[in-house]
């Protein structure tokens, strides 16, 4: 007998089930679709997490695609959007040690190396919030994504 896996939502408690999903992201005016990303929708909510290896994807397709360079320091609420998160959560990440935070002055600075650390550190079954901000890559970095893309459509 096959066990079916299930995660809880974040923000409504609900079951959470794996689903292979579309998703379409507009930034300076253009849109872009990305097809086959796995991850989990809440049954009651809608609320959709994805795996960290396909955080990383969307996150270089979509820093390819800009024209602005990368902005290496976050502040609090762009790593919280970054994560899709609320502000008390990338508190509590910061107290409890899984997320790198520098305070400067009277605010809370990240860098996106850091972040993408804890990306990458994660198991890979467990899901992280989407995170779908801008930021830069260089052009080169295109072809290798579009190359990953091809491997995986078969």
């Amino acid at each position: 007998m096959e066990e079916l896996t299930f995660k809880v939502c974040d923000h409504c408690h609900g079951k959470m089930l794996p689903q292979t999903m579309s998703r379409t992201f507009k930034f300076d005016g253009k849109e872009i679709e990305i097809k086959g990303i796995h991850g989990y929708r809440c049954e009651n909510c809608g609320n959709e997490v994805y795996e960290a290896k396909e955080i990383r994807m969307i996150d270089k397709i979509i820093r390819a695609m800009s024209d602005k360079p990368a902005v290496d320091i976050l502040n609090l609420n762009e790593t919280a959007d970054y994560l899709r998160v609320s502000n008390q959560t990338v508190y509590n990440m910061i107290k409890d040690g899984r997320i790198k935070a520098y305070k400067v002055g009277r605010e809370w600075k990240f860098l996106r190396s850091d972040i993408m650390a804890y990306l990458e550190s994660t198991s890979s079954d467990r899901i992280l919030s989407m995170a779908a901000k801008g930021g830069g890559a260089d052009k080169n970095d295109m072809e290798t994504i579009l190359h990953e893309l091809q491997k995986k459509k078969g």
